[in-house]
């Protein structure tokens, strides 16, 4: 018997590598439909009132999706969620 569990809507940041800075606004979270192809990268909201749709924010240290994104993620019972760090900032000001 096989037991898909569903995916939870916050985690946890990973520790920067040895020596480096963390910059919370450099942290983006990666959805992977199906848990195949390419990852749709979700965009940064600055508060958890400024969530939009495909978007996550960061409180206390904490990743959460918002509440749209966090829909899309337990609707797919084979999705790929990863915390990642970039290059650049992935905040998104809502218009």
């Amino acid at each position: 018997m096989v037991v898909k569990a569903q995916l939870a809507c916050d985690f946890d940041i990973p520790m920067p590598v040895d020596g480096q800075q963390l910059d919370l606004s450099k942290v983006a979270v990666a959805y992977t439909k199906g848990g195949v192809g390419a990852p749709l990268q979700f965009v940064q909201a600055p508060t958890s009132a400024a969530c939009q749709a495909n978007a996550f924010y960061i409180e206390n240290n904490h990743t959460y999706l918002c509440p749209d994104a966090c829909q899309t993620v337990k609707a797919d019972s084979s999705a790929k969620v990863d915390v990642v760090f970039t290059c650049g900032s992935t905040i998104s000001i809502p218009k």
